[in-house]
């Protein structure tokens, strides 16, 4: 008979030391409220948009803007679909984006595969420049 090995319980991990949280600078805090207002100010056309879908168009172009409507409408969303051919807007829009995509990816493997594998003169600049305009809207 072979003895086999006694099962062994591992310990579990001591626990981390706590630290005391220290309270953020002056500057990471002013940069917290700014990238907060940044980040709203980036939301602010969707929400617009979303609650624009539910507005009479008199309360679209209001001036002051009326934020939330009194009465809100799904007649906006009925006459996209009835006045204008969304449905092959939608539909055109969607397949030029999995195309792209598709494409994209392919050439992207490809050229992912030559800066891994091969060392040639002016690789480096090649490689910052196209993360470089990758970053460019």
């Amino acid at each position: 008979m072979v003895d086999q090995p006694a099962l062994t319980i591992a310990s579990p991990r001591p626990s981390r030391i706590a630290r005391p949280r220290r309270r953020p600078t002056g500057w990471q805090l002013a940069a917290y409220v700014g990238l907060s207002l940044g980040g709203l100010a980036t939301l602010l056309p969707f929400v617009w948009m979303l609650l624009a879908a539910f507005k009479p168009q008199r309360e679209i172009i209001a001036l002051p803007p009326v934020w939330l409507t009194a009465n809100p409408t799904l007649d906006n969303l009925a006459r996209v679909w009835t006045r204008v051919n969304f449905a092959r807007y939608f539909l055109n829009s969607l397949v030029a984006a999995v195309l792209i995509t598709l494409i994209v990816i392919l050439t992207s493997s490809f050229v992912g595969y030559v800066f891994a594998k091969y060392r040639f003169w002016g690789r480096d600049a090649l490689f910052i420049a196209i993360l470089a305009a990758m970053m460019i809207p």
